[in-house]
Parts: structure tokens; C-alpha cells; sequence
């Protein structure tokens, strides 16, 4: 998808009530149904893009391998308000049953910054673990001022919603810091059980002495878009 571009913004209504028909394989295997979602403080006047959606979409699309092949297949730019916001999350995740949705920006502290209280109005449940992952990536990377997120995230149905922060770089290291998780995570969320990790290290073989070292050796395989294998699915809980 091209420049996510942005005028005059309308209400929730005018938007299409339907994305084009996109049905899942009965063996799903992630084809990413992504769409983004930008808050915007709206003021009634002509705004020229949006900085950070573009970015964002070129991160799915050069990753879209390691997601089993991502499409980006909707975007919108929403006023900063809690029940426009809520509105388009739960009309993709129930009408439209996107995958994967992320909102850009609005996470911050300053009165305007809502998304985090929309998207737990509608999340059923809450994935802290991407949260930390974030976090800790933005820290290192990016800027100190990172703590001063308040993302959230969690499942729909199932359907996945990620708060991103706004700035564009942050954006993009968040999304390389997902990335050896996702497709596994939205396997779970459709509900296949039999769902391992890429080169998935049996419990059978794994001491508890080495458990640090088994986990990097399971991250770093995922990382790298390693095969999955094709033995026995995997028992864990999670």
C-alpha cells in the first residue's frame, strides 16, 4: 500500500463498512491480514501525511517472509478519540477479522494520548510479553524517553492489536524486535495447538540447568526464519 496520506478526516461512518472478502486456508499458515491505524489530534484542517504509517508498512512488507507472507490490507488515520478508536479495532477484528493490527502513535502522556484506554476497552486479553519486548528494544535502541510509553496490547477473537509507538524509528525496531514471535503467536490465537517454535527444542532434551540456552537457541532460530520442523507438535502450555 502506498503513502498513508491524510486529509480531512471523516467520520467512522463514511469509512468501508467491509474490507473485500479475504478468506483464511482451513490450514492457516499466517498470509498476515495487516492493518494500521494512526490517531490524529483533529483540528478541522487539511493535514499532508501521516510520518510514520509509510515506514511502518515498508517494515511488514520487507519482513513479510518471516510472517509467512504479510499483506497490508487496510489502513486509517482516526481522530484521538476513545470510541472512534474503538469503533474501526473491534469492526476489523469482528467484521473484518484482520490478523494482525497495529496502532501508531497516541501512547504517550500528554491528555490527547487515548489509544492505550481504547485499545483495553476492547482487547479480552492483555500479552504483556510483547509489551517488555518493546520496551526493552526501545530502550537500547532508541531513546531513554521510551519508558515514557504506555502501549498496550492483547487479543481480540482472533485477532492481535499492538499499540506502536509514533516515532518512525522506534517503529521499526519495535516491529524487528516482534518479528521472531509473531507468526507463532498468531497461530495460537487461531488455534492451532500443534504450533512450535521454529527448530523447536523437545522438553525431553532440555535440562533445567540450561534453560537461559535453550530459549536463546529457540529465539535466535526464530530470528533467522529458520524451518519449521516437521516432527510431533509441541505440548507447551505457554
Amino acid at each position: 500500500m502506498g503513502q498513508l496520506a491524510l486529509q480531512r478526516v471523516s467520520p467512522l461512518a463514511s469509512l468501508p463498512r467491509r474490507l473485500p472478502s479475504l478468506p483464511l486456508p482451513s490450514s492457516y499458515s499466517p498470509s498476515l491480514l495487516f492493518a494500521t491505524i494512526s490517531p490524529v489530534r483533529y483540528t478541522g484542517e487539511v493535514t499532508n501525511s501521516m510520518p510514520y504509517g509509510p515506514r511502518a508498512v515498508s517494515v511488514i512488507d520487507s519482513s513479510s517472509e518471516k510472517l509467512g507472507g504479510a499483506k497490508v490490507v487496510a489502513t486509517a488515520v482516526v481522530p484521538d478519540e476513545v470510541e472512534r478508536i474503538k469503533d474501526i479495532l473491534q469492526k476489523w477484528s469482528d467484521v473484518d477479522e484482520i490478523d494482525l493490527i497495529l496502532t501508531l502513535g497516541g501512547t504517550g502522556f500528554t491528555p490527547r494520548d487515548i489509544t492505550p484506554e481504547a485499545t483495553k476497552q476492547v482487547i479480552e486479553r492483555e500479552t504483556p510479553g510483547l509489551l517488555f519486548v518493546m520496551m526493552q528494544e526501545s530502550l537500547k535502541q532508541i531513546t531513554p524517553f521510551a519508558m515514557l510509553s504506555r502501549s498496550a496490547a492483547g487479543i481480540r477473537g482472533s485477532t492481535l492489536i499492538i499499540n506502536m509507538p509514533g516515532n518512525p524509528n522506534a517503529v521499526a525496531e519495535c516491529m524487528e524486535a516482534l518479528l521472531p514471535a509473531l507468526k507463532h503467536a498468531l497461530k495460537q490465537i487461531k488455534g492451532d495447538k500443534r504450533e512450535k517454535h521454529p527448530k523447536h527444542i523437545p522438553h525431553a532434551e532440555a535440562s533445567p540447568a540450561p534453560a537461559a540456552d535453550t530459549w536463546d537457541k529457540s529465539y535466535k532460530a526464530a530470528y533467522e526464519g529458520a524451518e519449521e520442523t516437521k516432527d510431533a507438535g509441541c505440548s507447551c502450555t505457554h
